[in-house]
C-alpha cells in the first residue's frame, strides 16, 4: 500500500461555564469552519467503569462479537454522536468526502488544551457506527491528541541512514518484561533496510539516565524508542519512566526531567514510549505527563500509551510499528 498524504481536520474542545458542557470547533477542516455544543455522555463512574471494562485482558477469547468488543463499540458511537453532532458532523462527513476526492486521507486532530478534565476520555474508540469502523483502526482517518508547538519545528533533511536509539530498562526490583523478544522482533522488522543502508539502530541494554545522556552526546539520532516500565504519580501529577540505576534497580525519571535533558537535541522527530502509561495526564496539570512533557520541550512526535499494556502486546506493537516504516 502507497503511503497516504493527509489533510487535517482540527477538533478544538473547550470547556463552558455549564458543568459537562464543551464547545467544539472545527479549527480549520478541508471543507471550512464550523462548531457545536457537546454535553459529555458520561459521568466520571460510568467512564471508569466502560474503562476498567475494555482494559480486562480476556485471555482465549476469541469469539467474533464478543461483548468487550460489544462494548467498544457502544462507547466509540456514543462518543462519536457527542463529539460530532450537528454541524460538526456534517462538516466532518463532507471533509471525509473532499479528502477522498483528492486521494488523501483524513487526520483528525483533537486539540483538549482547553477541557483537560476530558484528556483521560479514550478517544482513541471513536466509532461512526454509519462507517462501521473505529476512525483509529484505518489508514484513511487516524485520530492524534495535538498539543500546540510552542516554536515552530523545521522540517529536517536526513541523508540515511535514519538513526534509531533504542533504550532498553528492566529494573530487577519491578516485574520482569522480556525486553530481549522485543528488541529481536525490532531487528527483524529493520533488517531489510538496515542491510539497505536507510536505518541504522543502536540498542542500550541496563539502560541508566546517563548512559541514555551519553549515547545522545556522542551520536546523532532521529528516533529515540524506550523499552520498559512507565506509571503516573498521582500526588505530583508527573508521568514517569523507570530507568535503572548502577545496581539495577529502579530510578523513576519524570518525564519533564527527561525533557530538560533531550531539548537540544534538534534532529530527534520522534520518541515511542513503549511504556504503561507514558501518555498519562491529569486534569490538574494536563501537560505532566510524560509525552506531553515531551511536546512541550519541542519532540514533534511521541507515541505513547495512555493506559498500562501487556508485556506481549507492546512486543507485537514495537514489531509492527517498525514493520510498517520498513513497508
Amino acid at each position: 500500500m502507497a503511503a497516504l498524504d493527509y489533510l487535517d481536520f482540527d477538533l478544538e474542545v473547550e470547556a463552558t461555564a455549564t458543568p459537562d458542557s464543551y464547545q467544539v470547533s472545527v479549527v480549520s477542516s478541508p471543507t471550512g469552519e464550523a462548531s457545536g455544543t457537546m454535553s459529555f455522555p458520561f459521568n466520571p463512574d460510568a467512564l471508569e467503569n466502560v474503562i476498567l471494562k475494555l482494559g480486562r485482558t480476556r485471555s482465549g477469547v476469541r469469539a467474533i462479537g464478543s461483548p468487550t468488543q460489544q462494548l467498544a463499540k457502544q462507547f466509540g458511537s456514543t462518543l462519536y454522536d457527542a463529539l460530532f453532532a450537528g454541524e460538526v458532523g456534517i462538516c466532518f462527513r463532507r471533509s471525509l468526502d473532499a479528502a477522498a476526492a483528492n486521494g488523501k486521507g483524513l487526520r483528525v486532530r483533537l486539540r483538549l488544551g482547553g477541557a483537560p478534565q476530558l484528556a483521560d476520555v479514550p478517544w482513541e474508540y471513536l466509532y461512526p457506527s454509519g462507517l462501521k469502523q473505529f476512525l483509529v483502526l484505518s489508514t484513511k482517518t487516524p485520530v492524534v491528541r495535538y498539543l500546540a508547538q510552542p516554536r515552530r519545528v523545521e522540517p529536517l533533511t536526513v541523508t540515511p541512514p535514519l538513526q534509531v536509539l533504542v533504550v532498553v530498562a528492566s529494573p530487577t526490583n519491578l516485574a520482569t518484561l522480556d525486553v530481549d523478544a522485543e528488541v529481536q522482533r525490532i531487528r527483524s522488522a529493520l533488517a531489510g533496510l538496515e542491510q539497505a543502508g536507510q536505518v541504522s539502530l543502536t540498542v542500550v541494554p541496563n539502560a541508566t539516565l546517563a548512559e541514555l545522556r551519553r549515547s545522545m552526546r556522542r551520536g546523532t539520532f532521529h528516533v529515540l524508542h524506550f523499552i520498559g516500565h512507565g506509571g503516573f504519580n498521582v500526588h505530583t501529577a508527573e508521568g514517569m519512566l523507570a530507568f535503572e540505576d548502577d545496581h539495577h534497580l529502579a530510578h523513576m525519571v519524570s518525564g519533564s526531567d527527561l525533557a530538560t535533558m533531550i531539548h537540544d537535541h534538534d534532529t530527534l522527530r520522534l520518541v515511542l514510549l513503549n511504556a504503561c502509561e507514558g501518555a498519562r495526564q491529569s486534569p490538574a496539570d494536563p501537560l505532566g505527563g510524560v509525552a506531553q512533557s515531551l511536546v512541550v520541550q519541542g519532540i514533534p512526535a511521541v507515541v505513547a500509551m495512555q493506559f498500562e499494556i501487556t508485556d506481549a502486546a507492546a512486543t507485537v506493537f514495537s514489531a509492527e510499528f517498525y514493520a510498517a516504516i520498513a513497508d
